[in-house]
This record gives C-alpha cells, sequence and structure tokens, in this order.
C-alpha cells in the first residue's frame, strides 16, 4: 500500500532549443500575464546570428531576423534582453570588443526589423556580466511614480518611457528614455544620481525586477510601484531595493537564501506576485513574495523543482514564465550548455 504521493508536478520536456544555450542566452515573453493571442510566443537570443520564437501552442520553434552586424559585438555575459509589452518590442543590450564598449538594440515584433539605439557613452572597457534591463510598463501598471530629477520639471507620467540598466559589477544604475513624452530626451541615457548610495555593486546571479502588483501595508513609506528589487547576488544574502521616488537604495537581509552564478529570475503576478529565481545547482524554484509590511519581512518559499541535473551556472536569462487563459501558470527553462527546454506547474 502506497502511504502519500509526491506533491512535486512532473517537468514536462519540450522541442529541443534550435541551439545550444551558452553564456548571455536569454528568454523574453510577449505577453504578461496571458497566453492568448499574440502572448503565445516566447522570445530567445541564443548569439547574433540566432533569434528564435517558441510557440507555446505549437511546441514548435521558428527563426526570425538576426540583429545587424557588428563587427565588434561580443556574445556572452553581459548580453540582456527585456520586452516592451505596449509597442511589442525587444531591447537587446550585447557587450563590443571596442568603441563604445557596448551596443543597445530594439526590435519590432510586428515588421520582424531590427534598429540601432544610443548607446552609453563613457565606458572604458567591454561591458561585462550581471546585467540586468527592465522596462517599466504600463501593461503591468496603470500608475507610475515620477523619478525626483523629472518630477521637478513637471513630469507626471512616466510609463512605458523608461527601462532601467544594471550590472558590469558596479554600483550605477542607469536610466534610458524612449521617447519625450514622459520626460527626457528620446533615444537617450541618463546616470542615476541616488540620493543613498547602493551599499555594494550586484555580482554573480544578481536580479532586478519591478513588481507593481504587489500590495504594501499602510504604514510602508513607499507605493507597491514604487520599488525596483533586486537580489545582490554573489552569495550575499541581501536584498537591495531602489525607491524611484526618493532615488535612494535600501538594504534588506534576507537570510533565508543566497545567489550567485547560476541564478535566473522573473516576475510573476500569479495570485501573489512575486520573484520567482531559479538555482542551477538544485535546478529548484523559489518564490520571494512581500507581505503587506515592510520588505526586512519578506519570505522566500520553495517551489518546484525540474527533474534532471543542471550544474553549468547559467549566464542570462533562461527563466520565462506564461500564465494560460484558465489561470494556469507554467515555468519555461532551458538548460546552460544543452539543448534541452522543459517547462513545469506552478503549484504555490
Amino acid at each position: 500500500m502506497a502511504h502519500g504521493t509526491s506533491l512535486l508536478p512532473p517537468t514536462e520536456y519540450l522541442t529541443q532549443t534550435p541551439v545550444i544555450c551558452g553564456a548571455g542566452t536569454s528568454f523574453v515573453h510577449e505577453c504578461r500575464g496571458s497566453s492568448e493571442g499574440a502572448g503565445r510566443y516566447i522570445y530567445a537570443i541564443f548569439n547574433r546570428t540566432n533569434f528564435w520564437r517558441y510557440d507555446i501552442w505549437t511546441d514548435a520553434w521558428q527563426q526570425l531576423t538576426s540583429p545587424p552586424v557588428v563587427a565588434a559585438a561580443v556574445f556572452g555575459a553581459g548580453v540582456a534582453m527585456c520586452m516592451d509589452t505596449s509597442r511589442a518590442q525587444i531591447y537587446l543590450w550585447t557587450p563590443t570588443a571596442g568603441g563604445n564598449w557596448c551596443n543597445f538594440e530594439r526590435y519590432d515584433i510586428a515588421s520582424d526589423t531590427w534598429i540601432v539605439r544610443s548607446v552609453l557613452a563613457g565606458l572604458i572597457a567591454q561591458w561585462g556580466t550581471d546585467t540586468q534591463l527592465l522596462h517599466l510598463c504600463r501593461q503591468e501598471n496603470t500608475t507610475a511614480i515620477v523619478p525626483p530629477d523629472l518630477a521637478a520639471f513637471g513630469v507626471g507620467d512616466v510609463l512605458d518611457n523608461h527601462i532601467y540598466l544594471m550590472g558590469n559589477g558596479a554600483v550605477t544604475l542607469y536610466r534610458y528614455n524612449i521617447n519625450t513624452t514622459a520626460g527626457g530626451v528620446a533615444d537617450t541615457w541618463n546616470i542615476i544620481v541616488p540620493t543613498a548610495a547602493r551599499a555594494a555593486p550586484p555580482g554573480a546571479g544578481a536580479t532586478l525586477n519591478w513588481m507593481p502588483d504587489r500590495a504594501i501595508g499602510a504604514t510602508a513609506s513607499f507605493a507597491g510601484n514604487d520599488v525596483l528589487y533586486s537580489f545582490r547576488g554573489g552569495g550575499a544574502v541581501f536584498q537591495d531595493r531602489f525607491v524611484i521616488s526618493t532615488a535612494a537604495w535600501v538594504q534588506d537581509t534576507v537570510g533565508m537564501e543566497t545567489y550567485t552564478t547560476g541564478t535566473c529570475s522573473v516576475y510573476d503576478v500569479t495570485d501573489v506576485p512575486s520573484v520567482v529565481m531559479y538555482h542551477n545547482t538544485t535546478m529548484s524554484l523559489h518564490a520571494f513574495a512581500i507581505n503587506s509590511g515592510p520588505p526586512a519581512s519578506a519570505i522566500i518559499t520553495p517551489m518546484s523543482t525540474f527533474t534532471g541535473t543542471d550544474g553549468v551556472a547559467h549566464v542570462g536569462n533562461l527563466l520565462t514564465y506564461v500564465r494560460f487563459d484558465d489561470g494556469t501558470t507554467y515555468y519555461y527553462m532551458a538548460k546552460h550548455s544543452e539543448r534541452t527546454f522543459m517547462r513545469i506547474l506552478r503549484t504555490i
């Protein structure tokens, strides 16, 4: 007689990725929170000549137009992508071996075309690892907190206009302006001058997420959409949060877990909005959820575990999620140095 059954859902192996995943390989999902319509696709960059999308309805891969040829481009550590769901566009950041030491491009989904965008000025070396790109999207929240430097000029709406960039082993946080309708000059970068500095630079496995759906208690000194959350990585027990309205960094001790090379993360709005992180050494998922009180009392909850082994440290973001129209949520995951592609059901 059996005494109980496993509560872990089985890993479902899907059609393999068309290219072996390596350093820099990254995934984004087109439509946040739904699989309806255009949201049926997951977009993946494997290298500068392999840009593909995965159809979650048919379990098939389709190759798309590759990014423009850039002789000095380097694909590997330091690559990052983010999705602008409102405009159906994807942004890609890659290092270069010279010149400006970085490259920034935008992909338009409807036309299957790329356009080169402005890059950071003043870099003295090739952009390095731990890169994170984050777009603050109107599809995720209907209001946004205005940064103080823009509020001083009377700007009242910044949603859809800003992409945040961090990484390169530095505490510096950058902000990109997509257009001029919500402060700033179109296609330009700003270095954010914090009123309180980040305590230490992000390390291997660092994250950067916006959680606008997270309800914050009345006693907190900030709103849910006013914070960018960043696990520091590098094996540290700290989470750093950037408060947009004051341009200040605050350090929280989250001692339940440490994250380092091999960590992937994705924001999941399902039920209890969480930042979900993947550990490559254990192939497990952990949900970081903020309760109604201060972030220092946040909880990290063990979730599903993929079957198999994965001892190779990920550099890039090989994790994404899709919430189907019936409310079911799956996490999609690719393995470094392999073509294995799989998904697992959310269980909490």
